[in-house]
């Protein structure tokens, strides 16, 4: 009977460790997924390379967890849509920007959309999308 009594004890336990572990790799992934993703909502047209982005939210996201490649993805808002993948070239944060996701613009005429040169992640440095020539 001592015996069942041990062997239920260290079940619960184990389960119970289980369970703390569960939670502290979700929360972890939750961190590094915000840490490489951005949600952004343009009230007009833009640009990135290949492609025109309409008014609407879309996400930014490193394409790697860690990012090694440079590879960036955007996706519509609902996550379900991708619009863009590409490489892009690692930029040096500016002192003084925000940490926040954010993005430079070119400037552009009356009636032209800009394009987005940098993506600026939650943390660490900048992705700078690359055009081609004109």
């Amino acid at each position: 009977m001592m015996q069942n009594n041990r062997n239920v004890v260290r079940a619960v336990v184990g389960v119970g460790a289980l369970m703390v572990a569960l939670v502290l790799v979700q929360h972890v992934a939750a961190a590094s997924i915000s840490a490489r993703t951005t949600y952004l909502t343009f009230n007009r047209p833009m640009e990135l390379p290949g492609v025109m982005l309409e008014p609407g939210t879309y996400i930014f996201e490193l394409a790697e967890p860690m990012g090694s490649s440079g590879a960036v993805h955007v996706l519509k808002g609902d996550r379900r849509t991708p619009v863009y993948m590409g490489f892009t070239h690692l930029v040096e944060r500016p002192s003084g920007l925000r940490l926040e996701g954010t993005v430079s613009l070119s400037e552009a005429a009356s009636g032209v959309a800009p394009r987005i040169t940098t993506w600026w992640p939650p943390v660490g440095a900048g992705r700078e999308f690359i055009y081609p020539n004109p």
